[in-house]
């Protein structure tokens, strides 16, 4: 976890680097494996209010997903973008976006 970031962002870093390690496909996809996953970063991209972001990025690949839904937006991540969508789908990790985002939102106004 990067020093300075936000304790919720980084508390859900560290989710989806617990949720990776756990994907055997991750070991078949990335190019060193869970040792690369661990080095994973992930950031708000907040550029257009409507559609807020969030980046997730392994090494020299990223990619960026819909905070709202999930879904891919642009970029590559090795091919285990279904696997960042899945973890986002859990209601915990989606109910920390949303309070997350609510409270960028209400601060930046």
């Amino acid at each position: 976890m990067a020093e300075g970031k936000d304790p919720r962002l980084a508390g859900l870093e560290q989710s989806l680097i617990n949720f990776l390690s756990q994907k055997k496909e991750v070991d078949e996809k990335v190019p060193g494996g869970i040792r690369r996953v661990r080095g994973l970063n992930l950031n708000f991209d907040l550029r257009d209010e409507r559609r807020p972001c969030f980046t997730v990025q392994i090494g020299m690949f990223e990619a960026a997903f819909n905070a709202l839904n999930g879904y891919k937006e642009r970029g590559n991540c090795f091919g285990i973008e279904r696997l960042i969508v899945d973890w986002f789908q859990r209601p915990s990790v989606k109910n920390e976006f949303k309070m997350i985002l609510n409270m960028i939102y209400r601060s930046s106004n």
